[in-house]
């Protein structure tokens, strides 16, 4: 039971990142600093533009930092809930799942988990 309560709780953390827009935030963080780059290296803009161009990216760099870090906390948050319930239940021990979740063997399963979500989640 502490191996599917630890899957539970990676498919938890997975699903809650892709519902609270972590993944979509973090691209347009990309995309926002990938633009900035290039108009950077642009000669035929002038350096105000330039400035301008980057001082947006690093707005939206920061907006967007602030925005992950809380959407992160409240998916961990989350993800924690299912262990402790199944504590409670007395179906799984938190601190087995924490062991497993935390060696070897709980990262290959956590890895199999997100790509298995993340393959479905692409069919979709």
């Amino acid at each position: 039971m502490t191996y599917a309560a630890a899957v539970i709780t990676v498919a938890c953390f997975t699903v809650a990142l892709d519902r609270f827009r972590v993944f979509s935030i973090a691209r347009a963080a990309l995309d926002a600093a990938r633009t900035a780059s290039r108009v950077m290296g642009d000669a035929s803009l002038s350096d105000d533009e330039k400035e301008r161009s980057a001082r947006t990216a690093s707005l939206t760099l920061f907006r967007s930092f602030g925005s992950i870090a809380w959407r992160s906390a409240l998916a961990v948050a989350l993800s924690i809930l299912p262990a402790g319930l199944l504590q409670i239940a007395n179906l799984a021990r938190f601190s087995a799942v924490n062991d497993v979740l935390m060696s070897w063997s709980g990262l290959a399963l956590a890895t199999t988990t997100v790509a298995v979500l993340g393959y479905a989640r692409s069919r979709q």
